[in-house]
């Protein structure tokens, strides 16, 4: 997984094979999320990334955005403003937050790493550190009793110019709107700019 971009949009990720071979790709910003599949050739759309996840039936608490900020463990965006109570507990400082929330409560550590996230409808992540790096190497998603996902951290580098963003597809693509319905069950090997041209025409 490849995720790159502007934390204020456009952003992007790039789901590959391990042999390098493209899966899928992503694009999001302020008005429209969008998921490419080459070799289904289709490009699903949607309003909103919630919309979009719900509609592929792709289990995320988060959009492109904000699994940015949290694989930085940058949280305080996602947080209301004030905490309801903090507890400390052997493993660390747990703060607590009130209804309205995503994220029910968050655990750090000694140096204020996050540990752990707690959020609505019982899923979780959970961060492993090595030594006193600030980003951690891995991440662990569960969204419930048979869904998980582990994302390890391979590097974390300077974001891409807005210039760079813009993904070409080819003229067949068929474009498939999440807004309304759920989409197919399909199975893919696997550019986000829906007004966008080849480079050759």
């Amino acid at each position: 997984m490849r995720l790159f971009g502007n934390m204020d949009y456009p952003i992007r990720m790039d789901l590959e094979a391990g042999i390098g071979r493209t899966i899928s790709m992503w694009r999001e910003d302020a008005t429209i999320w969008q998921a490419y599949f080459p070799q289904e050739q289709r490009m699903y759309t949607a309003s909103n990334a919630h919309k979009g996840l719900q509609g592929l039936g792709f289990p995320s608490p988060f959009d492109l955005r904000e699994l940015a900020l949290v694989l930085q463990g940058k949280i305080a965006p996602l947080l209301p403003d004030q905490p309801m109570r903090e507890e400390w507990q052997p493993t660390g400082n747990r703060i607590f937050f009130g209804q309205g929330s995503r994220i029910t409560s968050l655990l750090l550590d000694s140096q204020g790493r996050v540990l752990k996230l707690w959020g609505t409808r019982g899923w979780t992540v959970a961060f492993d550190y090595r030594g006193t790096s600030p980003y951690a190497h891995a991440v662990h998603v569960v969204m419930d009793a048979t869904t998980r996902a582990t994302l390890w951290i391979k590097s974390i580098g300077p974001g891409t110019l807005t210039t760079d963003l813009t993904m070409y597809l080819p003229d067949d693509t068929e474009t498939v709107s999440l807004d309304a319905h759920r989409a197919p069950t399909i199975q893919t090997n696997g550019s986000l700019d829906p007004h966008a041209h080849h480079p050759d025409q």
